[in-house]
């Protein structure tokens, strides 16, 4: 998601490589949290316990938000390369074999 964020940069190749972003680095943070969540929910711990599988939902309603922001940012961006015109080179020719 951080490579494809940040190709859809205009002139990200002429840029060099940037740090992580923070809103995809929260977007996977939630993300793995829900799946360790869900796991202690379903058989390790309390299983079946309501504040677990609430907490899970919570954090999984969370990652599904910072997935939209993490869309729409990519989109933004890709948008603005559109708007200046920036086009992707073409490939010089079809793959060699090695």
């Amino acid at each position: 998601m951080q490579d494809v964020l940040r190709a859809s940069a205009p002139g990200a190749r002429d840029a060099a490589p940037a740090r992580s972003d923070t809103l995809v680095d929260l977007w996977w943070g939630a993300w793995v949290a829900h799946a360790l969540f869900t796991v202690v929910c379903n058989g390790y711990g309390a299983p079946g316990s309501p504040a677990l599988t609430v907490a899970a939902d919570v954090i999984y309603g969370a990652a599904a938000v910072l997935a939209v922001a993490v869309i729409q940012r990519i989109t933004a961006r890709q948008a603005a390369g559109i708007a200046a015109g920036a086009v992707a080179p073409a490939p010089a020719g079809p793959p060699q074999p090695s």
